[in-house]
């Protein structure tokens, strides 16, 4: 992934990205299904409070943030008070 460094409390993550299907196959474009509310943290700035870390999977609000693109890679830079909860296995 790039080297990108959130300041004060924003979040870097990267969406999940799931591929979702019909019941006959077809393939389902993004442009017609929402956005992923899921990803993975993959830098914090020092201003955040909480304990997330790099590679935690976070569930955040669904129109937060702001999508950027460097190179080949797409990132969230979201606020930190718009992520809602950390999904942790088992």
């Amino acid at each position: 992934m790039m080297k990108l460094i959130p300041l004060r409390d924003w979040v870097v993550l990267r969406r999940d990205e799931v591929l979702e299907k019909t019941d006959s196959g077809i393939l389902l474009p993004e442009s017609t299904r929402g956005k992923p509310q899921e990803g993975k943290v993959v830098a914090t700035g020092r201003g955040c409070l909480s304990k997330l870390q790099q590679g935690d999977k976070v569930v955040f609000a669904k129109y937060a943030g702001t999508e950027i693109q460097i190179g080949d890679e797409k990132a969230l830079i979201i606020r930190e008070k718009d992520i809602f909860a950390m999904i942790v296995d088992d």
